[in-house]
């Protein structure tokens, strides 16, 4: 399942864009959890396979998404459990993938998960996911799921973000074809 970025939509004290690491802001993120996931006897994995890619946006925006879909997937998984945070680069954009081995998320709340307020965690909010899909929209992300994993366990949730072309990346040639006289 996808959930696009919604087009429009008004701001209030909108924070100017810039570049933003999106290494470095998953490595802020994971060390700013990892009390939480040493607490709950949890391993917190953080996979990589590209460097140094920047995505137009605010680095607080990322951060807040990537701390709701990490701190659901702690809450899932049990003691002596693992989350994996593996991010790479697909063609333009970058992939980042949360993914947990606790219990998936039953079918007949797949279609809620994102909605303010929804939620199946006693004395929870249910706002984590909807608060995900806001700041994806602010960086023109995207969000896709899968639930269960392996054998009715896990989850994951992908990232898809779009990266801001490298300074010294070519020029894309245009040919415009000219008129014989």
């Amino acid at each position: 399942m996808a959930i696009p970025p919604e087009p429009g939509g008004r701001q209030k004290n909108v924070t100017p864009q810039a570049p933003v690491d999106v290494v470095a802001t998953i490595k802020m993120v994971a060390e700013q959890l990892q009390h939480h996931a040493e607490q709950r006897g949890i391993d917190v994995e953080l996979a990589r396979s590209f460097e140094g890619g920047k995505i137009k946006g605010t680095a607080q925006a990322l951060a807040e998404a990537l701390q709701n879909l990490i701190w659901n997937a702690m809450e899932a998984t049990a003691p002596g459990g693992l989350v994996r945070v593996a991010v790479r680069k697909q063609g333009e954009t970058v992939v980042i993938d949360v993914s947990d081995d606790g219990p998936g998320i039953g079918r007949e709340h797949l279609s809620k998960i994102f909605q303010h307020g929804y939620t199946t965690k006693p004395g929870a909010k249910g706002m984590g996911l909807s608060i995900v899909e806001r700041r994806l929209g602010e960086l023109l992300g995207s969000i896709t799921w899968e639930s269960p994993l392996n054998h009715g366990h896990g989850s994951r949730f992908t990232l898809t973000l779009p990266l801001i072309p490298p300074p010294d990346a070519p020029a894309t040639e245009v040919s415009v074809p000219t008129d014989p006289l």
